[in-house]
């Protein structure tokens, strides 16, 4: 996992980098302890982890719960993982 730009970012300045046109969408970024890193490719064990995974989610949760897999999260904020 290569970090491409030096940071440290927090999560607006990740954003406004994407609305500036710096990487778009479907560049395999992520914000990690405020780094921007490349993120590696989704390989064929992953996918069935994540597959089963959602299954037993899915299958365990009540009808108003929503699993929501591989999508964006933003985090609790804390020393090392800047979130406003």
């Amino acid at each position: 996992m290569a970090t491409l730009l030096p940071g440290p970012f927090t999560v607006e300045m990740y954003h406004k980098l994407g609305e500036l046109g710096v990487f778009d969408e479907d560049d395999r970024v992520e914000l990690l302890d405020g780094q921007i890193v490349e993120m590696s490719p989704i390989g064929r064990p992953h996918a069935a982890c994540v597959t089963r995974l959602n299954h037993l989610l899915s299958r365990r949760s009540s009808a108003d719960i929503a699993v929501s897999v591989q999508n964006p999260i933003a985090g609790i904020p804390n020393r090392r993982t800047p979130c406003s």
